[in-house]
């Protein structure tokens, strides 16, 4: 049976108010589980950023409810306490810039995510011992971000994200930087993650080239999100 790791009920975003008011997300419901990769397309503008702010808990909705870990996160019924310690050690990020911190290494940066959790010291080192490993980067261990490619740091960015073992993680146009050849590979790292390590994935994206390697596809119109057959997807893309 699958393990439910967000669900999404009936969330609306407005911004502004009256005559101005503007509706980015209209009455989404979705569930995302544990093991799978959800690619989240749709045109600039659609509210696809909007929707991982609110998965994020960056942004509050303007109604409905988020779900993590069967937790409710969102609302006057929030259940999970600080929102900002919550969200360190239960969602992990990865932007389209690594945004890593210029004047640590790779494995400093790697660790500051888990020194600011309170990691004890020997499980800092298994874990970053291991992402390390697990993502090819070790003889990179060292090197600051400016020494290394535009790969290496969103792998390291990948790890940073990891270091806290969270079961989401939200990917938002990580491979837009990258060529066709890196981004696959990044995106391969993502279908790695789901499903070595039981993580619910959602990647925004529109590349359209990686979408193989995804297990869903939802698509957001005018603030409405669709759930799209895996084949049509695809197929159409290869046509085009």
């Amino acid at each position: 049976m699958k393990r439910a790791v967000i669900e999404l009920s009936g969330i609306t975003k407005c911004y502004g108010q009256g005559l101005t008011q503007v509706t980015a997300i209209a009455n989404v419901t979705t569930t995302l589980y544990a093991g799978e990769v959800v690619a989240l397309l749709g045109p600039s503008g659609s509210g696809k950023s909007t929707l991982l702010m609110i998965a994020g808990l960056l942004e509050s909705p303007t109604q409905g409810t988020v779900t993590i870990n069967g937790l409710s996160a969102s609302g006057p019924d929030a259940a999970i306490g600080n929102v900002r310690d919550f969200r360190r050690k239960n969602i992990g990020f990865v932007f389209q810039k690594p945004n890593l911190i210029p004047f640590l290494t790779a494995q400093e940066n790697i660790r500051l995510a888990m020194e600011i959790n309170d990691v004890p010291a020997p499980q800092q080192a298994r874990t970053l011992a291991d992402l390390l490993s697990w993502l090819e980067i070790e003889h990179r261990a060292n090197n600051y971000p400016g020494q290394l490619s535009g790969g290496e740091q969103q792998r390291v960015a990948i790890a940073r994200a990891l270091a806290n073992h969270p079961p989401l993680l939200l990917a938002d146009e990580p491979t837009a930087a990258l060529d066709s050849k890196r981004g696959r590979q990044v995106v391969s790292l993502f279908h790695n993650i789901a499903h070595e390590r039981d993580t619910a994935v959602v990647l925004v994206t529109h590349d359209h080239r990686c979408l193989d390697l995804v297990d869903r596809i939802l698509e957001m119109e005018d603030g409405q999100l669709v759930e799209r057959p895996m084949n049509s997807v695809i197929t159409h893309d290869k046509r085009n």
